[in-house]
Order: structure tokens, then C-alpha cells, then sequence
């Protein structure tokens, strides 16, 4: 707050000096440069602190970036104020000519100034802004399916690298909406840095692209109320009423060829042809438009790959960061409820609700992360329904149950919905109800992994698949995105023909299982002993996280098996033996039984 208002007390910047001299980094006799060139002391200190405010995070390097700009704009506004003073004066012919000379070298060479960047790259920024374009800082909405992709962050120097930002940005740079910003210049942001194989359907990202809208668009023929940023188009089926200066023709070669030709005329001749030059030039005619904003969503779309769309987008503020002005992040984790225990698995996973330390449940990051709080505001079990929608398993929990109709269970997903998360937190999380759905675990070994002092150090437990794992939506306070009609429906169009083709896929599986069922014939000794060391694999799995059936239970379905007889025959059908095992032992083909 004290930095907020010390901002606002002056607009020139001179309450800073006295703050400089109190703290000794600035006298009333130093000057910033001295006679040789070199730099004073007092500017060294002065930027040690700039550098220590960077370094602590207190400000962000585009906060400098602006700072800079916001300088260099102000003195080329101030130098056109003296220019326009000057020319209200009674000039000669010959400081007429000067004048209109010096322009002319002006507009050849225009002044640059260099701005370091965060990343040690320089931007060039011209003082002759009148032929560059106008840049928003954008928010975008993507979807993507991460199957195909090794993750969301771009491997920098990698030719190999087959990320999303990588296809992202091949398309920004294709369709020239970065319009020659590279990365680091864009101020490119992302919400959730998602791994290999994750998908997303709510992922947020945010930088600097190419509007529509000229730099120099006013809202009256003189050009005099120029249009502001926060003026223009929310969304690209907004239009907007302006005035645009002409577009500058390219040089011809005919007009070039005069451009070399020596001058013929005198020195008086070209004295009174730069007076005359300068009393009858005019600005150009400014040209009414009915216009909108660029559709960056139905652009990138073109060209896109068809894993990756652009669902909408919408303009946000310089000092957003699509990181670290999110507020939420939510995650769901789609699975086959195949002999999972939903009620057990509900009551472990309300355990996970609140502030906790989750270092038993992520991957270890001990050089970048020191921090393993993680706040989770709900964790939730959806099932789905034939038709799609999704129903809230709710079973009344461990003091109120409730009935549920666990046949229609068939496809499940977790959602967790939290501040931020760790790496690979989720599919840890997951992991473990697995083990507790399957019956391996409790729902108490939640708790007993959330206390630090009972495990210090991370147990050792498979991972989660990732390719069921989705981000689904980020949070951020007063974000409108924008969607357009035909961009929504190009897309939904696209997704029905992906669901399609894995439904059509899906019945071709099963087809492949139909198959098997009916003509499949399997031997009797062979089911035997299939069935034999199946009970002894999962008896030990059971037994090594402390669980398992008793020695009696055990050794009756080993006497089962040892019965089993289908008559005389030494061979029985594919389907009737799936049946048995299924009521028998509880056996039922599932993934996690691939070998």
C-alpha cells in the first residue's frame, strides 16, 4: 500500500529524488553519468536495488518493462509538444528547408531504445510508432486432448519436442498474430503446466497478440479522440465505428528510380519548394470503418492440429498472469468402475478436504518447491449416466449411508477442486484410492499419509495412469471469455466426430470380446491353474499393504477351484468360464490386471 501511494503522489516522478537522497543513493550535486562515460555510484546502488526488488519477486520485470515504456513514451510526447511549438514561430526559407530536412532524415532513421527483458534479450522499441501495430494482451481458452503430446511446457532447443506450446506457438507464428513478438516479449503466461499424456479442457493462457485496430484509430474524422485499449471489442462480434488513417503504399520502382536522381535545381529552388511544401501538405483523410476484432479463436483453429482448439478468448489487463491470477484449478480423473469399492473410496477421499501437507502424496520437486501445503477445497466421485450426464455419487457417508444404484457405475471420475496443486499430485491421489477401492487399503491410510511425523519420507506406490487425467476448469476472479457462435459450433462439430470415431472403436472391441465368448474354448486343467495362481498373487498384494483374507477363506477357494467340473468334458466355452470366476472368485477381466 505505502508503494501504491508513494506511485500516486506525483506524476513526474520528483517525490521519488527526495526518497533517493534520504536514502543516500541521491545528492543534490550527483549526477547519474560522469564526464567519462562511466556510471556513478550512486546509480550502482540505485540499481542493486532494482535488482534485489527483481529477484525477491517485490516487482515482475514486465512491471520494469512498462515502467520504461510509460518513461519513453512520455519524452516522445513532450518532444512533439516542442516541435509543435516551434513550428506556431516565423521561420525563414532557409530554417524552413532545414526543418523539413531534418524530418525527412527522422522518418530514414528513426531513434531506437533497448530494454533488457527478463530472459537477457533485448527489445527493440521504435520511436516512430506509426507503423506498428497495435497489441492486446489476450486471454485464451484451449482444449486439448494430451495423448499425442509430451506435455504442455515447450522443451526450448529440443528439435523433438512435441509439446503443445510448440504446436501453439507454430500457429501464432504462422498466422503473424505474434507480429514479430518472440515468447519472452508476448509476456506468455499458462494456468496449469500439465505433463505428458494429461489432457485439458479449461486451460487458460494469456499474451500479447495483434489486434485489428489500428495503433492511431480514433473516434472522430480529425483524429483527435484516439481509441483506447480498454475501448475496443470484448469479443469478436462486437463492432465498433471508427476512423483509420490510409494504408501507406508500398514504393513503386518508378518512384524510386526519381528518388536517386540527382537534384538539378539550385539551392534557392529547393529552399522555396520545402516552404512550399510545408504550407500546402495535409493530413491525409481519415476513413470511416465498421469494424470488429480479430477472431483469433476461428484463426488459430485453421491451423491448429486437430487435438488442439481455441475455444474463446477475451482481453485482460497488463498485470494479468494467466499462473498466478488464477484462484482455482479443478482436475478430474475419468475411470472404469470395475470392482472398486465407490463407498470406500468416497469416505478416503473427505479426508483429503482442507489445508494439509502433501508431500507423501507428489513427486518430490526439493529444488524448485520447499512448500507442500496444498489446500483442497472439495473432493468428489461423479458417475456417469448412459446419456452423459453426470450424477454426484453421494452415499450419505460412514454415519448417514444411503442406497446407490451401483449397476449403473459403469464410468466414473474423480473431481478435485483446489487452490493449487503439486506435481503429479493428483494421480497420486489417485493411486491411492485405487488401493483403497480395491480393498488393499483403508480409508484411514489418507490420514495417516497427510501426518508427516508417522511418514516422513513418501511410501512407495505405483502412479496413476495419465491419460484419464483432464484439467478441467480454471478459476479467475471477473474473467468474461468470449465465445463466437461459429467458432463453438466448428468445435462441437469436431468433438461429435472424435466421440464418434471412439465409439465406433469401442463397439469394434467389443465385437473383438463377443467373438471370444462364442467360439473361444478353454481347457479344464488350464482354467485350473490360471485360477490357482491368481488366488496366491492376490492373497500376497493383500498381504503386503496389511490386508488379505484369512487362511480358512483362503484355503476354501483353493478346495473351489480344485472341484470345479462341467460334466464329463475336459473343456468348457470362453463365456461359461468367465461366468464361473466372475461368481465364484470375483474375477472379472479389468485394466489394471494387463500383463
Amino acid at each position: 500500500m505505502a508503494a501504491a501511494e508513494s506511485c500516486s503522489s506525483t506524476n513526474d516522478g520528483g517525490g521519488f529524488d527526495e526518497v533517493l537522497q534520504e536514502l543516500g543513493f541521491l545528492d543534490s550535486n550527483s549526477t547519474h553519468e560522469n564526464g567519462n562515460g562511466t556510471t556513478s555510484p550512486a546509480t550502482l546502488s540505485a540499481l542493486a536495488v532494482l535488482q534485489q526488488l527483481l529477484a525477491t519477486q517485490t516487482v515482475s520485470p514486465n512491471h520494469v518493462r512498462r515502467a520504461v515504456l510509460q518513461i519513453h513514451n512520455k519524452s516522445k510526447k513532450n518532444s512533439k509538444l516542442t516541435e509543435a511549438n516551434k513550428s506556431n514561430e516565423p521561420t525563414t526559407r532557409a530554417a524552413a528547408a532545414a526543418a523539413t530536412t531534418a524530418e525527412d532524415k527522422s522518418k530514414t532513421n528513426p531513434p531506437t531504445q533497448n530494454i533488457s527483458n527478463s530472459n537477457n534479450n533485448s527489445t527493440t522499441i521504435n520511436n516512430n510508432d506509426n507503423n506498428q501495430p497495435r497489441r492486446r494482451h489476450i486471454a485464451l481458452h484451449i482444449h486439448y486432448d494430451g495423448g499425442p503430446y509430451s506435455g504442455l511446457a515447450e522443451n526450448v532447443g529440443r528439435p523433438d519436442d512435441r509439446s503443445i506450446e510448440r504446436a501453439l506457438f507454430a500457429a501464432l507464428e504462422q498466422t503473424n498474430l505474434l507480429a514479430g513478438y518472440s515468447r519472452s516479449q508476448a509476456q506468455y503466461s499458462r494456468c496449469g503446466r500439465t505433463d505428458k499424456g494429461v489432457s485439458a479442457a479449461g486451460q487458460v493462457v494469456a499474451l500479447q497478440l495483434k489486434s485489428a485496430f489500428s495503433p492511431r484509430a480514433s473516434w472522430d474524422a480529425a483524429g483527435n479522440q484516439i481509441v483506447a485499449d480498454t475501448e475496443l471489442p470484448n469479443h469478436s462480434s462486437q463492432r465498433l465505428t471508427v476512423y483509420c488513417p490510409p494504408r501507406s503504399k508500398p514504393t513503386t520502382n518508378k518512384k524510386k528510380k526519381q528518388q536517386k536522381q540527382p537534384a538539378q535545381s539550385t539551392t534557392t529552388n529547393n529552399q522555396q519548394d520545402a516552404t512550399t511544401t510545408a504550407n500546402t501538405t495535409t493530413p491525409p483523410t481519415r476513413i470511416r470503418r465498421d469494424m470488429t476484432e480479430l477472431p483469433y479463436d476461428k484463426i488459430l483453429n485453421n491451423v491448429l492440429p486437430p487435438e488442439i482448439r481455441v475455444l474463446g478468448w477475451c482481453p485482460v489487463s497488463a498485470e494479468f498472469s494467466a499462473r498466478f491470477s488464477a484462484t482455482t484449478r479443478t482436475y478430474r480423473y475419468f475411470f472404469s468402475n470395475l470392482q472398486l469399492n465407490l463407498h470406500q473410496m468416497q469416505a478416503a477421499l473427505a479426508r483429503l478436504v482442507g489445508e494439509h501437507d502433501f508431500r507423501n502424496f507428489c513427486k518430490m520437486d526439493v529444488e524448485h518447491v520447499y512448500n507442500f501445503c496444498r489446500t483442497v477445497h472439495y473432493a468428489r466421485i461423479y458417475v456417469l449416466d448412459d446419456d452423459g450426464s453426470a450424477v454426484l455419487f453421494d452415499d450419505g457417508g460412514e454415519e448417514n449411508p444411503q442406497p446407490f444404484d451401483l449397476d449403473r457405475a459403469r464410468v466414473c471420475y474423480f473431481e478435485i477442486h483446489g487452490q493449487a496443486f503439486l506435481w503429479h499430485q493428483i494421480r497420486c491421489i489417485v493411486s491411492i484410492m485405487f488401493l483403497v477401492g480395491r480393498g488393499l487399503e483403508e480409508p484411514s491410510i489418507v490420514t495417516d499419509l497427510l501426518d508427516t511425523s508417522k511418514y516422513p519420507g513418501k511410501p512407495a506406490y505405483e502412479l496413476a495412469n495419465e491419460i484419464p487425467l483432464v484439467l478441467h476448469h480454471c478459476g479467475f476472479p471477473n474473467l468474461q471469455i468470449g465465445y463466437s457462435v461459429s467458432n463453438l459450433w466448428n468445435v462441437s462439430c469436431h468433438f461429435e466426430k472424435q466421440k464418434q470415431d471412439l465409439l465406433l472403436a469401442a463397439a469394434r472391441i467389443q465385437n473383438g470380446m463377443n467373438r471370444l465368448q462364442e467360439d473361444a474354448v478353454v481347457n479344464m486343467d488350464d482354467l485350473k491353474e490360471f485360477c490357482k495362481s491368481r488366488l496366491l498373487e492376490r492373497q500376497k498384494k493383500a498381504q503386503k499393504y496389511g490386508g488379505g483374507t484369512d487362511h480358512a477363506t483362503f484355503q476354501d477357494r483353493l478346495d473351489q477351484v480344485q472341484k470345479i467340473s462341467f460334466g464329463d468334458s475336459a473343456s468348457i466355452p470362453w463365456k461359461q468360464a468367465l461366468d464361473w470366476m466372475n461368481t465364484t472368485l470375483n474375477f472379472v477381466p479389468d485394466p489394471a490386471g494387463v500383463k
